[in-house]
Formats: structure tokens, sequence, C-alpha cells
């Protein structure tokens, strides 16, 4: 498996430079390439490669960056042209018609600059990129390098480099790299039997129910709502002033407000990452071998959230306890999850249109089922399980055979 690592060096006044150039040459090189496609049709990387490996943009570049730049640009033409196929199917996902590939500039669209496994080096804990011979011969030197930190050196497999990726953050006004290797997944352990499933949520982020195993828990995400609210009213804040100083035909974006929004971000992928860890962590407790992701894809769309739905990213969340289940030899799926939160389990009701009540949802938080009240959320867990796994799952049989269980134990992440 593929996987990615933010790494922010602190570069010198030559590698600046150096970087400068690059991207300089390689967004020239793609705006040139785009204007062809746009003027004249779509070609393939082939005919691309073929058609501008001879432009002057290219002695600056090393060949595999250069090739790089041309296959990113046939691949977001083909996603163009994927967008215009669904757009006639389902024009409703969209906001207005989709638009050719834009042109890169130097200002605020950057573009990135790409080095493959083949043009990448790692020796004595420094990661070293190679460069054309115009390159070296302008700024004298034989290679970008960056010095790797032993803390650094731990978290990344150096041997299984794949690409490294130099990309511009706009709102920082800095460059930073993506470091892509590969990591080795686990051969899947046949004595884990057990099926977990995952409703995924907001006050709840993750509500997980066992198959074989009577325990639930919830992870909360009253932590996200708050900040992400705190950081909306400043922003509002900051907004109001700035639309009084200026107009709001004039008004543009404040350090503070950018500042403030990559707060967020950052705090809420940080939040995210720490969640599907300890998620991952109860399924190999619990001797997990398959988990079940309740499917949202398009709840956003489809219907009016406030705010605090919508800047959470919740299908961030379980695609990132998917990537770290296949590392562990844990299988996936994911479950469309209609009717399950009105539906009692613990009744063994049918998961149907015609069972479905939500009016048993008395409370935020509480179902009532002939047992008595449950959460609602691991109500729907359970549900969950019960479609995919066609089961009665160990919490259920539990709960009808003494008639009460235990409460679901609520994890909150530290951060």
């Amino acid at each position: 498996m593929k996987l990615s690592f933010k790494f922010k060096p602190s570069f010198t006044a030559e590698q600046l430079k150096i970087v400068e150039e690059l991207s300089y040459h390689t967004t020239k090189l793609y705006n040139v390439a785009n204007y062809d496609l746009r003027e004249n049709g779509f070609k393939s990387y082939v005919d691309i490669e073929n058609t501008f490996k001879s432009n002057w943009h290219c002695d600056f570049l090393h060949s595999h960056t250069r090739q790089q730049a041309f296959k990113v640009l046939e691949q977001n033409w083909k996603s163009y042209f994927a967008s215009i196929k669904d757009y006639k199917v389902n024009p409703y996902k969209y906001n207005g018609l989709p638009k050719p590939p834009k042109f890169k500039n130097m200002e605020d669209r950057k573009n990135e600059i790409i080095f493959t496994n083949l043009a990448i080096r790692f020796q004595d804990d420094i990661l070293k990129l190679s460069l054309s011979k115009a390159i070296q011969k302008i700024f004298e030197v034989d290679s970008l390098n960056f010095e790797v930190s032993n803390k650094l050196q731990s978290l990344i497999n150096w041997n299984e480099l794949q690409q490294v990726r130099i990309k511009w953050d706009n709102s920082l006004k800095q460059w930073y790299l993506i470091v892509i290797y590969r990591k080795q997944e686990i051969e899947t352990n046949a004595d884990n039997t057990d099926v977990m499933a995952i409703d995924l949520g907001l006050d709840n982020l993750a509500t997980l129910t066992f198959k074989e195993n009577a325990n639930s828990y919830l992870f909360c995400g009253k932590k996200l709502k708050s900040v992400n609210s705190y950081i909306n009213k400043r922003i509002a804040e900051l907004q109001s002033i700035e639309m009084k100083k200026y107009g709001s035909d004039k008004f543009k974006n404040t350090k503070e407000i950018n500042r403030l929004r990559r707060y967020r971000s950052n705090y809420i992928n940080d939040y995210l990452h720490k969640v599907s860890k300890n998620i991952i962590d109860k399924a190999l407790e619990h001797k997990v071998g398959k988990i079940v992701i309740g499917k949202l894809k398009g709840i956003k769309k489809d219907m009016n959230y406030n705010k605090g739905f919508v800047q959470v990213p919740i299908l961030r969340l379980g695609e990132l306890v998917e990537y770290k289940a296949k590392l562990n030899g844990i299988e996936v799926k994911y479950k469309e999850e209609s009717y399950t939160s009105g539906c009692s389990a613990f009744d063994l009701e049918p998961i149907t249109k015609r069972s479905y009540d939500k009016t048993r949802r008395v409370v935020r938080g509480l179902f009532k089922s002939n047992y008595g009240f449950v959460n609602s959320d691991v109500n729907g867990s359970l549900n969950i399980l019960r479609k995919e796994e066609k089961c009665i799952p160990k919490l259920v049989e539990t709960m009808r055979d003494k008639g009460k269980c235990s409460r679901p134990l609520r994890i909150r992440v530290a951060c």
C-alpha cells in the first residue's frame, strides 16, 4: 500500500531558488501543453510527450519531472471528461457545468514538482532529488538535498520511496514536501473471526458494536463541534470588521482568518487520525477480521445540515479507518444504512421501510425498544451489522436473555 507523509524542511536560500526555478519551468510547460489541448483537442500522455519534449523549458527539468507534469495534465483532462459525463446523469451533484483544467500561475497556483523513485536517493540521512544538467550548471550543485532528522527517519520506510512532491501552500506562502512510500500490508489472521460495525455520526463520531462480543464503544465528537463552532465565530467577527473597513466587494481574507482556517483543518485532521488509530486498536483487541462501515455518501449534498455537520469530514474518518485496517490485515466493507436508525435491533425487527418508525427516537441519543430505552447510535450500529452479516449480535442476545446490557463505553480522545 502507498502512504504519504507531509514533510516541512527548513529551506535554505539556495534551495528556495532551485525550487522556484523548477516550479517556474514546470508551470510554464504545463500551461503550454494545456493551451494546446484547449485549442486543438485532447491528446494522450504519449502524444503530449512527443509534441513538447523538445520545448526549451524541458532543458531545465529532469526527464521524470517533465513526464510527471504531462501525466498530471492528462489525468486532469480525463477527470474533466468524467465530470461532464456524470453531470449529464446527476446534475444536482454540481454547482454548474464542469470546466476544463485551468492554467497555472506563479502567484497562487504554482505547479507541483514531482520526482519519481528513479530520481530519488536516500543516503547518509540525506534525501537527494535529481536535477537536470542545466540546473546543476546554473546553481553548481549535483542534486537538491534535504537533511532528514532521526525522528523522521523512524516514521517512513525510506527504502521504499515512490515519489517526492514539492508543493506550494498558498495560505502559508511556503513550500513543503509530500513523501510517498510503500508499506507492506499484514496478512489476514485466521484466528480473527469477529466482525465490527461502525455507525458514523457527529456527537458520536463512531459507534462500535461487535458480532461475537457484547461490548460497545462511543467515540466522542463534541470536542470537534466545539472547536469548529469557536473558529466559525471568530472568522465571522474578523470578516465583519474587514467588511466594515473595505466593503463586501473588496473584502479579502486576512492572515488571521487564513491562520484560523488552517488551525481548524490541522486540528480536525489530527483528531480523526487519533480516533481511527483507537478504532483499529479496539479491532485488534477484540480479534476482528472484518469491519463494516455505514455508508453515508452524498448525505451532505442531499440534506440541509448546519455548518457543524458540513465542516467536519465524517467520511474522512471512514477512509482513515479503511486504510489502517488493511495495513493490519482487516477486511473493510461499506454497507448502505437506510432504515437502520428507525428499526429496533433488540426486537429483531426487519430493517425495512415497513418497520421503520422514527418517532421511537424519543429524545436525542435514545431509542425506545420493547426492552426499554437504548442508545440510538448503538441501535443503528447493530442494525448495520445485522444487515451485512444476517446474524444476531452478542449484545442483542444479552439484552434478550437478561433484559438488560452494559452501557456503551464513551471514549474521549486526548488532543
